[in-house]
């Protein structure tokens, strides 16, 4: 436990964006399954709707607690994923 008040503030600090950082977490994890779901029910188009706004969501994250690397490589394989899905179909 931190002794100094600026030490107490970084604790409070800490839990807030843990809380905020895990709810985004959450909201990015529930559209890629809602992503996946589309693609198994073969709504192709639904899919294709959600994947812009999975990318914004996935490069904003890219900025605060998602390596840049892991979002590119996820938006890449979500458009990977569409596309086989697609031409199987």
């Amino acid at each position: 436990m931190p002794i100094k008040d600026a030490g107490k503030k970084d604790v409070r600090q800490n839990e807030r964006r843990q809380v905020r950082n895990l709810r985004k977490k959450r909201e990015l994890h529930d559209l890629i399954q809602d992503f996946d779901n589309a693609i198994k029910d073969e709504k192709f188009a639904e899919a294709e709707q959600m994947l812009p706004t999975i990318q914004k969501k996935l490069d904003k994250a890219s900025n605060s607690f998602l390596k840049r690397g892991r979002a590119q490589r996820k938006v890449s394989r979500l458009n990977k994923r569409l596309n086989t899905a697609k031409a199987s179909a």
